[in-house]
């Protein structure tokens, strides 16, 4: 607003202003769209669901401006052959060069977000129960209501002819005959070569977080016990979660909060780690 060059929670000017820290700033202007910053970067819950920016089901990064669904607003974006089953992070269509932007045997080079694979199958606690699912992310899905209403989205199911038209029965926490519910989303299986698993430590896709991080005082064999929190962490880039020290991003990775964290100015901030965009 000040023409300074600083947007948002960059700007000094702007300290201490609401819930400052919680915006990213980056600055989208797709389809010739007056500069204005991103709705999956601004600190509001633009669609009304209850979740802001990167707790946002459909938010793929900062640089994406359509908080609503999984639409990006970049022009181009999910329309080639496969539709919504390409990599959704790269900003573009076609399965061309899903595997060159969203599979990346550099850490560093890899534009996947933590917890998913290069066509969108990620794990996200879809019924609220703590425990993570694997979905497309695609569609209508969205995280399953309480059952009993008007649909079948949220209630029990083992199979998926119980579930509406449109719907899918997923197992919770993808264990096959299992405790099924009906959902919106469709169950997958990610790509073992090209699947950027959510590990304890990270921060994982859509606000899921791992239940399995072990307990204060039982930390697995190698991990560093911090009952002190954070400064009992000395190994670089490792932050103390359920009392354990683990690592934030991969090695050679920066962590961050914001794009502006990113020491390379073409890099931005994807589940609290750098990534290189374009």
């Amino acid at each position: 607003d000040d023409a300074d060059g600083d947007v948002d929670c960059n700007d000094a000017d702007c300290t201490g202003i609401g819930a400052c820290s919680a915006v990213d700033g980056s600055t989208c202007a797709y389809n010739g769209a007056t500069p204005h910053v991103c709705q999956c970067a601004d600190g509001m819950d633009n669609d009304g669901d209850g979740t802001i920016d990167s707790e946002d089901i459909h938010c793929f990064g900062p640089l994406d401006d359509n908080e609503a669904e999984y639409a990006t607003g970049i022009p181009g974006d999910n329309n080639g052959a496969n539709g919504s089953f390409e990599c959704p992070f790269d900003g573009n269509s076609g399965p061309g060069n899903d595997r060159d932007a969203c599979c990346n045997s550099d850490p560093t080079m890899n534009a996947t977000p933590n917890g998913c694979d290069f066509i969108g199958c990620c794990e996200l606690d879809i019924n609220g129960n703590s425990t993570g699912e694997h979905v497309h992310l695609a569609g209508a899905c969205d995280y399953a209501p309480a059952c009993g209403g008007g649909s079948t989205d949220g209630c029990p199911c083992s199979d998926t002819s119980m579930c509406d038209t449109g719907q899918f029965c997923v197992f919770d926490d993808d264990i096959a005959g299992g405790t099924g519910f009906c959902s919106t989303c469709e169950p997958c299986v990610p790509d073992a070569m090209c699947d950027n698993p959510c590990s304890c430590g990270e921060m994982c896709f859509g606000g899921f977080t791992q239940p399995d991080c072990g307990t204060v005082g039982m930390c697995p064999t190698g991990v560093t016990e911090c009952p002190g929190g954070d400064p009992d962490c000395t190994t670089a880039g490792e932050s103390c979660v359920m009392g354990c020290c683990y690592a934030t991003c991969p090695t050679g990775v920066s962590a961050c909060t914001v794009s502006a964290d990113c020491p390379d100015p073409i890099q931005v901030c994807v589940t609290g780690c750098c990534v290189y965009i374009g």
